[in-house]
Formats: C-alpha cells, structure tokens, sequence
C-alpha cells in the first residue's frame, strides 16, 4: 500500500510541474487579427501571462515589409515595477523586428503574474494584402536567484490586413441652396 502510495505520489507531483510548464509563460500579441486601412497608424500589443520571475524578454518579430512598416515601442509597465528597464529594437533586416527589454540589476528581481510588456507602433503601407506576424528565437529569462533560467514559453503571433477603406457614406446636402 505504501509502495502504491508513494507512485500516486509522485505521479502527482510530475504532472503538477508537467503541466505548470506547459501552460506557463504565455506572451501574445493584441488583437489577433484586425483590419487596417492604407497609409493608416496601428498598434498591437505584447501581452504576458502567467509567468513567474520574470526578468528579461527577447525575440524576432517577422512581419511583411511590403505591407506595414516598424515605427517605434513603448514599455509596457509590467516589467519596470519596481525597478529600471532597458527596451532595445531594432529592424534589421526589414520585416525582422529585434526586440528586448530586461529589468537592470538583478537585485531588482523578477516579477510574477500577467500584464503589457510593450506596444509596438506600425503603419500600414499603400498595398492591400494579409500580413501573419509571427515569433522567432524567442527567449524568456526567469530569475532563480541571481541566474537567469531561459525559457522558451509560449508565443501566439496576429494576422493584420491592409485594405483599402471604401467610403459608403452618403454626401451631405448642400448648405446654404434655395429650391425654388
């Protein structure tokens, strides 16, 4: 009994960290999809989840240059609670956004739960076409002590369509014309 005990055990334990795992650390980009006119401003924004001492995060972000065009980041507040950041981009080539932000001095530590770690400005160009904006070499740094344990989480991308935008509002009547 003790023997069968002591496997129930640990089979529990395994799929506890198994599982915590796998649903942990979460980062995704909002919205998942929209619409954008030509030669129009847009935002989405990286989002994380259930993350645990969390110091830094780095990866590529792979868009078409073709149709939308990098313009700048703004730090989220999730990461700089309590403690300076760095956020470094950069497009090289273009469609391949390099983008980190980490906390600075690990006697910050790491922080824990959900919340915005940056909006990233773009501008549509003048082609319609659908654009998939997906990750790649992804890296999440989760502090054990003053080690940075990397993982690599999960990473849910968003589609963005530039269209051209037709007018379907009526014209106004004239102002000021007398029907006679």
């Amino acid at each position: 009994m003790k023997k069968s005990f002591i496997i129930v055990f640990l089979i529990i334990v395994f799929s506890l960290f198994y599982f915590d795992s796998v649903l942990a650390q979460t980062v995704s980009l909002s919205p998942t999809s929209q619409n954008v006119a030509r030669s129009t401003n847009f935002s989405l924004t990286i989002n994380i989840s259930s993350v645990t001492n969390l110091f830094g995060v780095a990866f590529d972000l792979n868009f078409n240059p073709s149709l939308i065009d990098y313009v700048s980041a703004t730090e989220g507040t999730f990461l700089s609670s309590g403690c300076q950041t760095s956020l470094m981009t950069a497009e090289n080539p273009a469609g391949k956004l390099v983008f980190g932000i980490t906390r600075l001095g690990a006697s910050c530590g790491g922080v824990s739960g959900s919340g915005i770690l940056a909006i990233l400005n773009f501008r549509s160009l003048i082609q319609d076409g659908s654009n998939i904006l997906s990750f790649s070499n992804n890296s999440l740094c989760l502090l054990n002590g003053l080690v940075c344990n990397y993982v690599v989480g999960t990473w849910n991308g968003a589609a963005v369509t530039v269209m051209t935008v037709v007018d379907t509002t009526p014209p106004a009547a004239p102002t000021g014309v007398v029907v006679g």
